[in-house]
């Protein structure tokens, strides 16, 4: 009976294929008595809110340069500053397994953004997903991440979150330079900074140069009616396949597509 049973259980294991093996762990599996970390045969770690600060990122960091299994880590308000942000970061540089990470709402500043995209560049990273959302990284964090970007130096990355991190005109201009020359970054969120009519400018002439960057948010960026024209005017000459989507305000729905503004009747 308990062999019929176990063959079942296998039986079932391989209809529903890999996501029914998936580990997703919280805190207490992961850290150890002593403070210290295991990620062990964790697929995903969910951490959200656990507030370990920057002692616990060290030590996590520590497992995790290391792990051959975590794909995902979610670290969002963790009370991260820079120093923790710095040890994972190099622990990234090792780590070649770690698929998605989320950083978001902590406070790691340009200091800490700066570690991460040296991590970015490292030959060993896969990282494909990155979530910097109010961390406070201003214009300073905004030009170290294009450093990486351009040049296709980040290789994997193909999701940046920058949503309110005080970023101006100059450090929207930064990225969108360096995405120039990146033929790997897929989607873009850059919402609720202050780029303005001069950052919405430097993406709609980075339009008719990049094919592959797919989602643009510029939402809540101080864009006037005449600079989503000016965007407009760039999805018009858009090269990006299938197409590229822009979320600005003053254009109905506050999105629009090079699709349509090629004068195409339906999106692929």
């Amino acid at each position: 009976m308990a062999h019929h049973l176990t063959m079942l259980s296998a039986f079932v294991l391989l209809w529903l294929g890999p996501a029914a093996c998936q580990m997703r762990c919280k805190l207490g599996q992961v850290k150890r008595s002593d403070g210290e970390f295991s990620l062990g045969n964790c697929d995903e770690v969910l951490l959200f809110g656990e507030k370990i600060g920057d002692s616990g990122a060290a030590a996590l960091a520590r497992s995790l340069a290391s792990n051959t299994r975590t794909r995902v880590l979610d670290l969002w308000s963790n009370d991260i500053g820079a120093q923790g942000a710095i040890a994972i970061a190099r622990a990234l540089e090792t780590n070649t397994k770690l698929d998605k990470l989320y950083l978001n709402e902590n406070n790691i500043g340009h200091a800490g953004v700066e570690a991460l995209a040296k991590a970015l560049a490292s030959r060993s990273t896969v990282l494909t997903t990155l979530w910097l959302s109010r961390n406070k990284l201003g214009d300073a964090g905004a030009q170290a991440l294009a450093a990486s970007l351009s040049g296709g130096k980040a290789r994997r990355l193909q999701v940046l979150d920058l949503w309110d991190n005080g970023i101006s005109s100059v450090g929207g201009a930064a990225l969108a330079t360096a995405l120039r020359t990146n033929n790997v970054l897929l989607t873009l969120e850059i919402r609720g900074n202050a780029l303005g009519d001069a950052g919405a400018k430097a993406f709609a002439e980075l339009m008719p140069v990049n094919r592959v960057l797919s989602t643009l948010d510029l939402s809540s960026n101080g864009v006037s009616p005449a600079g989503a024209a000016t965007l407009l005017a760039g999805l018009k000459v858009a090269i990006a396949r299938p197409y590229l989507l822009l979320f600005v305000e003053h254009v109905p729905h506050m999105q629009a597509t090079s699709w349509e503004q090629q004068g195409h009747a339906n999106a692929p």
